[in-house]
């Protein structure tokens, strides 16, 4: 593992990548600090809208990928994204009376 790779991901954070995914990883998380946000006027949590995908292209070319194996990296951050995005914002609980309920 290179230096570059061990930096990616915390130390007490392990985890397996297959090898064909491995260039998708780690441009996800080189786009860590590329998140869209919206803050509500009158508080309460950000409103996570998603990344902003003229930087993951940047991201993506910067890191040495181009034509057919950057457009899958790209599909491959959607995927990443929409599920982060699943849990930042999980679907709300509705009860019975048709008011929402916490989990």
């Amino acid at each position: 593992m290179t230096q570059a790779q061990e930096e990616a991901a915390p130390a007490d954070t392990d985890f397996y990548v297959m090898e064909d995914n491995w260039d998708t990883v780690m441009a996800f998380l080189a786009c860590r600090t590329r998140w869209q946000r919206e803050f509500p006027p009158l508080g309460g949590p950000a409103i996570w809208l998603g990344l902003n995908y003229s930087d993951v292209e940047v991201v993506i070319r910067n890191l040495g990928h181009e034509g057919e194996a950057a457009r899958q990296i790209f599909a491959g951050i959607q995927v990443m994204e929409a599920a982060a995005l699943a849990v930042f914002h999980p679907p709300a609980v509705v009860s019975t009376a048709g008011e929402q309920a916490d989990e």
